[in-house]
């Protein structure tokens, strides 16, 4: 797969940001629109926004898991994680 940017041929870098404040959803035709803000290394606040389509948003959401099920999930991991840190 070619590189969006410049059309070479490197794999495009994957980057992975912590969103520490959610403050937007949107949907709006065929898009989902979820924004936040995370940091930069050097403490600059940045905005973000990831749109999805809203069909391939619901598939996830309604994917092989109920809704029910990953939320429940999302607690368990987040118990088990405030009991490693007490």
């Amino acid at each position: 797969m070619a590189c969006k940017k410049c059309k070479c041929k490197k794999e495009p870098k994957m980057e992975f940001r912590h969103i520490w404040d959610m403050h937007t959803f949107q949907c709006h035709e065929n898009e989902v629109y979820m924004g936040g803000y995370y940091y930069e290394d050097n403490g600059t606040k940045k905005d973000i926004t990831l749109v999805f389509t809203t069909h391939q948003f619901l598939n996830w959401l309604e994917g092989p898991e109920t809704i029910k099920e990953k939320v429940e999930y999302m607690k368990e991991q987040l118990i088990k994680y405030i009991k490693e840190i007490n």
